[in-house]
């Protein structure tokens, strides 16, 4: 089955993805420019890929709030 995974730009978002290409085992490149701290990635099952992420590094402020929370930090 699929899986989805979470890719934050530095330990605690403190860079900026400006793009990403996907090369996967069957050759194919999909290239997208994104502008922010995570990037989103879909694996189909036995699938290998490459990818290859520009960042622009130190531009974002760290924080320690996980990507599904937005930029606030969740207390309990």
């Amino acid at each position: 089955q699929s899986r989805k995974m979470v890719v934050q730009a530095g330990a605690f978002g403190e860079h900026r993805f400006t793009e990403v290409s996907e090369q996967s085992d069957d050759s194919t490149t999909k290239e997208n420019t994104i502008n922010g701290k995570y990037v989103n990635i879909t694996l189909r099952p036995g699938t290998e890929i490459k990818l290859r992420i520009g960042m622009e590094l130190h531009c974002n402020k760290p924080s320690c709030s996980y990507p599904w929370h937005g930029d606030a930090i969740p207390f309990r």
